[in-house]
């Protein structure tokens, strides 16, 4: 399936928050969240162990823990293995539905599962962190380890969603996501701005990229450069942010031609102006471009020769 359980790519030297523009997680960054959760413990301190909930609360413990040594294993087999094991100890394990759905062909069953994960995913927030925590923990929610397996399954979903057609829901989906945790940690912001394009809120993008600032990266250039042709054509302004975004990455635009193939996977991780920083940008973005009459006509003017 498209939807992925934990996102795809990191950034080399890049912190999390709104002014630093993360990028989606590494699935094996997950490992540093499980050490986390065994060193301090999953449950918010008001409710572990609280009755009667008690017993619940301790068999998703015990199932998340399955889960977490089932990110070691090499072998998807054996993790899917586990992510069943998991379910029969405590069906409110979000990532062991996740993982599941993961490896579904079925683009029909894979949904279901995502609506599982997601839905077992909020039950578990709220039986961990108390009924009131989507308004106790909204704008500081990835800092609290059980809401993660939740933002996981809604993510997935979110990818799922755009895939079968339901696009306003889709990113609705990741709206939702960005108010609980506006810093943004699994880098849904990148998937919006393509979705946005995608469906010509030129507004929509532009707002987002005022309330994301972040010049340093390829893509807020490049989505910039877009954004401007779109509503301006060949102007000067757009010449002048093409420029730029030339400059902050160069690989970009053989990407977006089709000079250089563009691989079917995100790179694993990148770092700034890389040839991988590209390939991300070109993946999430090169049919957008494309879609954008004159849009790559005047990329390779603007670059014939470099």
């Amino acid at each position: 399936m498209s939807a992925k359980p934990a996102g795809t790519a990191t950034v080399s030297g890049k912190s999390s928050g709104s002014g630093a523009g993360t990028v989606p997680l590494l699935p094996d960054l997950r490992l540093l969240e499980a050490e986390m959760a065994r060193t301090l413990g999953t449950a918010s301190p008001a409710r572990k162990g609280a009755a009667p909930d008690a017993d619940r609360l301790a068999l998703l413990n015990q199932a998340q823990d399955i889960m977490y040594d089932a990110w070691e294993s090499g072998d998807m087999r054996e993790r899917i293995a586990m992510a069943k094991k998991a379910l029969a100890v405590s069906d409110l394990c979000a990532d062991a539905w996740v993982d599941v759905a993961y490896e579904t062909s079925d683009i029909v069953e894979a949904r279901e599962l995502y609506e599982h994960a997601a839905a077992a995913g909020k039950e578990a927030v709220m039986l961990e962190l108390g009924p009131d925590a989507f308004a106790d923990y909204a704008g500081d929610f990835w800092k609290v380890l059980p809401t993660r397996p939740y933002m996981r399954a809604v993510a997935g979903l979110s990818d799922l969603m755009w895939d079968m057609g339901e696009r306003e829901e889709s990113i609705a989906l990741i709206r939702e996501m960005l108010r609980l945790n506006p810093d943004d940690n699994q880098g849904m912001r990148s998937y919006l701005a393509s979705r946005l394009f995608a469906l010509d809120d030129l507004p929509g993008v532009e707002d987002l990229l005022e309330t994301y600032r972040e010049p340093i990266f390829a893509e807020w250039n490049w989505n910039m450069a877009l954004l401007t042709f779109r509503r301006e054509g060949d102007s000067a302004g757009a010449a002048l942010i093409l420029d730029q975004a030339i400059e902050v990455n160069p690989f970009v635009p053989k990407l977006l031609t089709g000079a250089t193939p563009v691989p079917a996977s995100t790179p694993p991780q990148y770092s700034l102006g890389s040839p991988e920083e590209g390939i991300f940008y070109a993946i999430l973005n090169g049919k957008n471009w494309s879609d954008t009459k004159g849009a790559l006509i005047w990329v390779a003017r603007k670059t014939k020769g470099k």
